[in-house]
């Protein structure tokens, strides 16, 4: 065989084989994008009366991979708690309000005053 055929048979193998593996990811995209009529998991534990406007977020936790919803209630008062507990840190540490060493080792809580 003359260098020129081998060449073209090379290429049109690798060519083919490219075309193979092309085939074979479309088919497992098509097959993971399929719609099923079941509900997911995290659908059928949605609330009945989630309001419209956190359709989005609801949208992006999907998305995100949770399981299940979130509680948004719930992350509004941690949130507020946590909020309410850096104030009254940076306003004690504005007003020179700083624990004693033995606050942080026993938990009594002592404060010393300039």
């Amino acid at each position: 065989m003359n260098p020129r055929t081998t060449s073209i048979i090379e290429d049109y193998n690798v060519d083919n084989v490219n075309t193979q593996k092309q085939d074979k990811q479309t088919e497992s995209c098509l097959s993971d994008s399929r719609i099923t009529r079941e509900k997911s998991a995290y659908d059928a534990m949605l609330p009945k009366n989630d309001p419209q406007f956190l359709a989005p977020i609801r949208r992006w936790e999907k998305r995100m991979g949770f399981v299940t919803p979130l509680r948004w209630v719930n992350v509004i008062s941690i949130l507020l708690y946590h909020l309410v507990t850096l104030v009254w840190f940076l306003y004690n540490a504005a007003m020179g309000l700083w624990p004693k060493w033995q606050t942080w080792v026993f938990g009594k809580c002592t404060v010393l005053r300039k």
